[in-house]
């Protein structure tokens, strides 16, 4: 008797992608299914359902598309394709800098850069999500040394703030969109989301029948991209979670800061910051994304001041002090 596996592919609400990234996502889905064969895989007959329409509904977006990408949504694209060039190619000079430590934050920085590719190849969608990975991997303290090293903060802060500006008239544009009727494209994603849902489940009972290597690379690549835009879908949904204060009750723990040695210098720290609300786990805010600084007081011996002000999806204020000593 064959053993039952009981999870095998990993499941999640697709037909909720919006129809840039619900096309994007059926479109990897479709190449895995002509890389592997669908007579091989033993979907033949399901598969010759769902292509026909999976090219109606890239059919059905072609249209949309034409009405929905005005000439500021084109100009804030190459405004942000502009940006992200600008940031490598200074990343790149920097590899032959005099300052040994500048050389070493360049190198670092272009392995992280490397490891994203060329993001001003991807669609919109994909270059959004790729820029707020960036994003949030270039202000991890460790890096946004790297950053603030080549001084090429207020650069990647001016690129992510260009990619949410296009991603709110896109949101606008799909807005607009959705108040329109549009039955057919409504259909289709119904047709394409049931077929591939039937596809699912036939890729699970063979498991089921044949053994758990049956089909394992494709369903091991299958979850891949799975996995990736269930975390689009996600990250979607966190930019919709109402505003919070960060000054609102004790919801907001700064790390203590270290007496700081005095430098004749403005003295910044980069803080520790976390944001927790009952029953909910702790969440970890991160410079630049949820939070930017101010500091008062930060250059002489003595008390000083470090404020964080709320940005994306938070907002207020909160301050904490540290001392200067020599």
């Amino acid at each position: 008797m064959k053993k039952i596996i009981a999870f095998i592919i990993i499941r999640f609400s697709y037909e909720h992608l919006r129809n840039e990234a619900h096309v994007e996502f059926h479109t990897n889905v479709n190449a895995l299914f002509v890389e592997f064969n669908p007579e091989t895989l033993g979907i033949k007959p399901l598969y010759d359902v769902y292509k026909p329409l999976f090219d109606e509904e890239v059919a059905a977006l072609d249209i949309i598309r034409r009405s929905e990408l005005t000439a500021e949504i084109v100009e804030l694209d190459h405004e942000r394709d502009r940006l992200y060039r600008g940031l490598a190619d200074n990343v790149k000079s920097f590899r032959n800098h005099f300052d040994p430590d500048k050389r070493r934050a360049a190198e670092k920085l272009e392995v992280i850069l490397e490891h994203y590719g060329n993001i001003a190849a991807k669609t919109l969608d994909e270059e959004t999500a790729a820029i707020e990975d960036l994003h949030r991997e270039l202000i991890k303290q460790d890096n946004y040394l790297y950053v603030s090293a080549l001084g090429l903060g207020e650069w990647l802060g001016q690129l992510v703030q260009t990619s949410r500006n296009l991603e709110a008239l896109m949101m606008n544009r799909y807005d607009e969109a959705s108040k329109r009727p549009n039955v057919h494209m409504q259909r289709i994603r119904k047709e394409v989301d049931k077929t591939f849902r039937s596809i699912l489940d036939l890729l699970e009972a063979l498991v089921r029948v044949n053994g758990a290597d049956t089909n394992k690379a494709f369903i091991a690549k299958l979850n891949m991209v799975m996995e990736r835009y269930k975390e689009i879908l996600a990250q979607e949904a966190g930019r919709r979670h109402p505003i919070k204060d960060l000054g609102a009750g004790d919801h907001t723990v700064i790390e203590p800061i270290e007496t700081q040695q005095y430098t004749e210098r403005p003295i910044t720290i980069i803080p520790e910051v976390h944001f927790r609300e009952d029953g909910k786990p702790t969440v970890r805010l991160y410079m630049g994304e949820d939070f930017s600084v101010t500091y008062k007081n930060n250059v002489n011996v003595g008390m000083a001041e470090l404020t964080i002000h709320g940005k994306g999806n938070y907002k207020g204020e909160k301050t904490v002090t540290f001392n200067i000593a020599r």
